[in-house]
């Protein structure tokens, strides 16, 4: 077993402090169009990490700019990059491609689409369908779609020919969706961060049908074999799994305080679990309430194999890959390896 694992900061101490300062100040603004990004976050860092599972081995890493949600089809492999707002297509350790567009703003995720790539943009409340060439073919902005008002302040002040790439926006400005799937040709999912809400959009009308609420700070949407899909409850300590009619199947208690990532290889759940988002990520705890940054893969409900990770790499994406996708991407990326010498295995 093979896989693929993306830390979208590995000094997040630094940049999460950093970010409180600024927060304050943007909220309390009159008008929400965020700020630059403040120092310590523009000068920060994530990675890439590819690792032999089952022999408990790194293969390969590659340093980036906080890379977040990837897309790995038939070797090619596409990166949302935070640092640049952007979707970077990687040959080895080279970007070859950017797909870039001025309302990109902290993007999640990617879902491959017949006319290219669906993607999450939560800074901006958008969901945009792109092709090859990043133009945007289909457009969402859910404060244009009854969630606007007081509340998601973004929508009052957003404007369609600013840039909004490289700005801090607060995920209380807008519902900050994080994760979206094209379900069908007509219907998009999402699950929005804010709201804790899983949604599914009806792409000719416009019209949002709530599927799940009551969640808590929900992430991760995935497609399952066989049908349905899942998602996780992020601080709600479940991952959820979802029928075909999108009726709750099952609920997976994963022993950790922040589930950012979840999922299935056969019958092995993968999920990546983070400390608590908190003011002092790195306080020390009696309890261990903010729990540890690792990947963990379960099997029957019960924790078999953990990664640890430093408590300064937030994690954001675990994919099991092939052995052939594995090899190759280890073998690109030899030139500039990360220290992974922080990494400890649990078995």
């Amino acid at each position: 077993m093979y896989c693929l694992i993306s830390v979208v900061i590995d000094q997040w101490t630094a940049v999460y402090e950093d970010a409180q300062a600024h927060k304050r100040i943007l909220l309390d603004a009159i008008t929400a169009q965020g700020a630059e990004h403040p120092p310590a976050f523009r000068a920060a860092a994530g990675f890439l990490l590819v690792v032999d599972w089952d022999h408990q081995k790194v293969l390969g890493s590659l340093r980036l700019p906080k890379p977040t949600g990837f897309l790995l089809d038939q070797g090619k492999l596409r990166v949302c990059l935070w640092g640049h707002d952007e979707i970077a297509t990687l040959s080895g350790a080279t970007i070859t491609a950017r797909q870039k567009h001025r309302w990109f703003n902290h993007l999640h995720t990617l879902d491959a689409t017949p006319r290219g790539l669906l993607v999450s943009s939560s800074g901006s409340d958008l969901l945009a369908e792109i092709d090859d060439q990043g133009e945007i073919l289909w457009e969402f902005f859910f404060f244009e779609h009854g969630y606007g008002g007081k509340r998601f302040r973004l929508g009052q002040s957003f404007d369609r020919g600013q840039d909004y790439n490289r700005r801090y926006m607060p995920a209380a400005l807008s519902t900050h969706p994080n994760s979206a799937l094209l379900w069908d040709h007509n219907t998009v999912l999402a699950t929005l961060f804010s709201t804790g809400e899983l949604v599914r959009i009806d792409r000719p009308t416009g019209r949002i049908d709530v599927v799940l609420a009551g969640l808590r700070r929900p992430h991760a949407l995935r497609r399952r074999t066989g049908g349905g899909l899942m998602l996780c409850d992020t601080e709600g300590g479940q991952v959820f799994l979802l029928d075909s009619s999108l009726q709750v199947e099952e609920k997976i208690a994963v022993p950790s305080p922040w589930i950012q990532d979840a999922v299935f290889e056969g019958e092995r759940l993968f999920v990546v679990g983070n400390r608590r988002i908190a003011l002092s990520p790195l306080a020390s705890t009696a309890d261990g309430a903010r729990g540890d940054n690792q990947v963990l893969e379960l099997r029957d409900s019960t924790v078999y194999k953990r990664l640890h990770f430093s408590p300064d790499d937030r994690i954001y994406m675990v994919e099991p890959i092939s052995r052939e996708d594995a090899e190759k991407l280890a073998q690109g990326w030899t030139d500039a390896p990360v220290d992974t010498t922080r990494l400890r295995w649990e078995h």
